[in-house]
């Protein structure tokens, strides 16, 4: 069963910013995540068997966002998973929301979601031992669609696959009668 997720992937100017960011913390002995796998989780599905990942696919046509701005502003470090991730101090109300309902999806096709409050995050880096002080400019990140991408194992680790998208101007919307 493939292990699936939605995401905000980034444009090819913000993986360049964050792959740009990667190498300071080359720099600093860390190694970073491929540039290829950075992304925003909006919703971790885990394990998704085919009527799961059929339903997820049709019902993921029904969820609506305006595209939405972020500023990834800070660096975190989180001790318990040992990862280093950018972070945004603020977190756009329209962003919470679609979250909020892709995981609902996940909810509704029989899946365990994390009850978590959400915060959009990059992970920069894994099996990180301590926090790092670095400068860096913002990220500024306009997301205008999502995706529903696959973890695949590969010799070395793990490649994230986009398996469908859905432009935010494209999908949905609720139209208010008078």
């Amino acid at each position: 069963m493939p292990r699936l997720f939605f995401a905000l992937w980034p444009d090819e100017n913000t993986r360049q910013a964050l792959t740009t960011l990667s190498e300071l913390l080359v720099k600093k002995g860390v190694k970073p995540v491929t540039p290829e796998n950075l992304h925003v989780t909006l919703a971790f599905l885990g394990q998704v068997n085919a009527e799961q990942a059929q339903f997820l696919l049709e019902h993921a046509n029904g969820v609506h966002c305006k595209p939405v701005q972020l500023c990834f502003d800070q660096l975190s470090y989180w001790k318990k998973p040992r990862v280093l991730c950018l972070s945004a101090r603020e977190t756009p109300v329209a962003l919470a929301g679609l979250a909020r309902d892709l995981s609902g999806l996940g909810l509704a096709c029989g899946l365990e979601m994390d009850g978590r409050p959400y915060v959009p995050h990059v992970t920069l880096a894994k099996k990180v031992s301590k926090a790092l002080v670095l400068e860096f400019e913002p990220i500024d990140w306009l997301a205008n669609a999502f995706v529903l991408a696959e973890s695949v194992s590969q010799p070395g680790g793990v490649r994230y696959e986009p398996v469908n998208r859905w432009s935010f101007t494209c999908a949905r919307t609720q139209v208010q009668t008078e």
